[in-house]
């Protein structure tokens, strides 16, 4: 079994586009559990640390998600967006604003 870091249960979840509905709460819970569940399955323990462990990650997610679905309302919104117009249709933040013509 190959170790899947957070950024690739995350993304693998977000880009699961036959979820329908799913608010966000509910997808931090579900990478953190499924992150975690990873991590078991190679034979890491969290002990006495697991509530903390699991808060620290669940933060992280969180933070991954508002970075990641910025300018939409919600993971939902954000799926109907990818359904509708496809994975490489976000708005472009790397751009350089100066080099745009109006």
């Amino acid at each position: 079994m190959r170790a899947a870091d957070l950024f690739d249960c995350f993304e693998r979840h977000l880009l699961n586009l036959d979820i329908l509905a799913e608010g966000n709460e509910l997808f931090v819970v579900k990478v953190v559990e499924d992150y975690i569940l990873n991590l078991s399955g190679l034979g890491f323990t969290m002990g006495a640390q697991a509530e903390d462990i699991y808060l620290e990650i669940q933060g992280e997610v969180t933070s991954m998600l508002q970075k990641k679905i910025y300018g939409f309302y919600s993971v939902d919104t954000y799926r109907e967006h990818m359904r509708e117009f496809g994975p490489d249709t976000g708005p472009d933040f790397d751009s350089d604003p100066s080099s745009q013509e109006y």
